[in-house]
């Protein structure tokens, strides 16, 4: 049964092409080499400068930030606040030592910024 189906598909198939390849052509041999040949020959038009500008100024930036950025980033060491710190904190201050030297305050309010000062 398949085999019949195909056999009458290949047939029509082959019929059709047959017919379409019988038609002459729209565009006449000549004409058609003479345009192909025009636009293989054609010169492609130069690259326009402020491409090339972006591309150098885009390979420059990633140059430059790979060249800063690999190095290792050292995080915070933790550092031990009992002999540092002579008094207890109140609760709403938090602290934390960036390095032996450098402290930071952290102090929470309930008002936020509405107080006046920067929260």
């Amino acid at each position: 049964m398949t085999n019949e189906l195909f056999s009458k598909d290949l047939q029509r198939f082959e019929e059709e092409f047959a017919e379409w390849a019988a038609r002459p052509p729209r565009t006449q041999a000549t004409v058609a080499t003479r345009r192909v040949l025009a636009r293989a020959t054609s010169t492609a038009p130069p690259l326009p400068w402020a491409r090339l500008l972006a591309a150098a100024v885009l390979v420059t930036l990633i140059v430059v930030a790979a060249w800063f950025g690999s190095g290792v980033v050292s995080r915070p060491r933790a550092v031990a606040v009992a002999d540092q710190a002579s008094a207890p904190l109140p609760d709403n201050v938090m602290l934390w030592y960036l390095d032996p030297q450098t402290p930071v305050y952290l102090v929470l309010s309930p008002l936020g910024s509405q107080h006046g000062g920067a929260s």
